[in-house]
């Protein structure tokens, strides 16, 4: 039977890679990160700092005062680190994980949390490594998928464990996890390097998927590969191989936003000195995956060192990334339309300006990106913002910004939650420096006074 739980849990610590971690050596043995005992409350500090790791004294060009708000219209959906989730009216996922040391074995839990009742419930515990990330939901059969990994000792100095690859689906309705039959969906590079594999997309009418695996080919070199399989033929149609060229796939957050069309970024395996990493030319891509195989419908080329980091697709063809402003002082958001080329008009600010994109198909006019403070870091070949990463929204109708948090946590994702019968709530996780120790909050915009029932920003109170 499930259990129920409140929102009084202890603190669970998880130090595997977060929603928006750095490409390293995969780990098929993670250390312990979760206590070994979840039978009781499972929980959190709410008076806990959100954002370890993270400095508070960061410059901000726009000051405001002061600068770590308490917001009475933030909930904490569960601010302890978590290892995947997702979402749809009324209940947000989440999965936590642990390796059992005594029984070579992973254990993980997946909750179900009501936004309404604000009640947690254990819904399911299965034995095997749950993707990162984010699982994909399926709304017209109201089911999560993901893939399940199950790792089991080698013999071998590397790769240490050997993973078998598993399609999980969870119910909403019946609360029930199974294991779906489906013919082998990894590739060969994945399966023998014992890659962490994500499913990035699944259609539940004829069983094609869209995946992306991460391995580590001895001697340590990190590889990243895209494809989609077509379950029909068992067919593997590459997006990105991993072994000719670098690729990093964007997970969609909304994936009503642009059905089958993905962005990734792309780079040329370069050695440096005795290691391969990303080099020229570095590229943003859009693949559209609804015919027949993929087709790349889009690419715009990047000088190193002005790539910064691209979003998912959004409506009507814009796609939106950033990069390094022209005086070199800061990153700037960017859009394109794919299909008529056209650049959109984004309004200035005196921030960092990253990561934008749309939260909702069902808000057309509603962007956001994150302030990111002030100053760049670089990193071969990217740049990237070196301040912390709060929300902000921008109604392109009525050209009105407002600020959603403001605090030194940084932002790694967020999205409308689908399903609601007026868009409200606002779901997004929180991260460290170093992209790890997720946790998840929610803010009823309408509550707040940010948003109004017609779906348009309401102007900032005089």
């Amino acid at each position: 039977m499930p259990q129920k739980h409140g929102l009084t849990w202890a603190l669970l610590i998880w130090g595997a890679l977060g929603f928006a971690g750095c490409d390293g050596p995969v780990m098929t043995r993670p250390q312990n990160d979760v206590p070994a005992d979840v039978d009781g409350d499972v929980g959190f500090d709410a008076d806990a700092d959100v954002a370890e790791d993270v400095a508070p004294d960061v410059v901000d060009p726009c000051p405001r005062d002061p600068w770590w708000e308490t917001d009475p219209h933030e909930v904490a959906v569960f601010p302890g680190p978590v290892t995947s989730m997702a979402m749809l009216h009324p209940y947000i996922y989440f999965q936590l994980s642990q390796w059992d040391e005594e029984l070579q074995r992973r254990n993980a839990w997946l909750f179900e949390y009501h936004v309404e009742t604000r009640d947690a419930t254990l819904v399911a515990t299965y034995h095997l490594t749950a993707q990162m990330d984010y699982m994909v939901v399926d709304e017209p059969s109201r089911s999560l998928y993901w893939v399940g990994m199950d790792a089991t000792p080698s013999g071998q100095d590397y790769p240490e464990y050997t993973l078998t690859y598993h399609l999980l689906r969870y119910s909403m309705d019946d609360r029930t996890l199974e294991v779906v039959p489906a013919p082998r969906f990894v590739t060969d590079a994945c399966e023998t390097w014992s890659g962490h594999l994500w499913l990035v997309s699944y259609d539940s009418t004829n069983g094609n998927m869209v995946l992306q695996c991460l391995y580590t080919e001895y001697p340590w070199w990190s590889r990243r590969e895209s494809y989609r399989f077509v379950a029909a033929t068992e067919e593997i149609q590459y997006i990105v191989n991993g072994s000719e060229r670098f690729g990093h796939l964007l997970l969609p957050f909304e994936k009503n936003l642009a059905p089958g069309f993905f962005v990734a970024e792309t780079g040329a395996w370069t050695l440096y000195g005795s290691s391969y990493d990303t080099g020229p030319p570095l590229k943003y891509e859009v693949w559209d995956t609804n015919g027949e195989s993929p087709e790349l419908v889009f690419e715009q080329e990047m000088a190193p060192r002005t790539m910064g980091f691209p979003s998912p697709l959004n409506l009507d063809g814009w796609f939106t990334y950033t990069t390094l402003s022209a005086d070199e002082t800061r990153v700037v958001a960017r859009g394109v339309n794919i299909h008529s080329h056209e650049e959109m008009v984004l309004p200035e600010v005196c921030y960092n300006q990253y990561f934008m994109r749309q939260i909702s198909s069902r808000l057309p006019n509603i962007w956001t990106w994150n302030d990111a403070g002030e100053g760049v870091t670089y990193l071969y070949p990217y740049v990237m913002p070196s301040g912390p990463r709060n929300i902000i929204l921008w109604d392109s109708e009525r050209d009105v910004i407002r600020r959603v948090t403001n605090s030194p946590a940084i932002i790694t994702g967020l999205a409308m939650l689908p399903g609601e019968p007026i868009p409200r709530t606002l779901v997004y996780d929180t991260s460290n420096s170093h992209g790890e120790n997720v946790r998840i909050f929610m803010k009823d915009l309408i509550a707040a006074g940010i948003l109004d029932e017609t779906g348009h920003l309401l102007p900032e109170p005089e």
